[in-house]
């Protein structure tokens, strides 16, 4: 009997915190966020405090997991 067989993701699976974060911005800031996420002008420490000006708190570090495709979204 194999002791791995039959194994199975969990069901629930947790949204990278940039993701749960641009579900409460409109659409139009949601693109904007990604796009400001992505763009190498941009350094995370510097987006993250001009973020948080405007009252979207998201940390260096998780700007910089999802930049690098190291957090929770899903990838293609």
């Amino acid at each position: 009997m194999s002791l791995l067989k039959g194994l199975t993701p969990p069901s629930r699976v947790r949204r990278c915190f940039v993701a749960e974060k641009a579900a409460t911005l409109s659409k139009e800031d949601a693109a904007l966020l990604n796009q400001y996420i992505m763009d190498p002008a941009w350094g995370l420490l510097s987006l993250s405090t001009a973020l948080s000006e405007r009252g979207v708190e998201l940390s260096r570090s998780t700007l910089e997991r999802h930049r690098k495709g190291l957090c929770a979204c899903p990838k293609s």
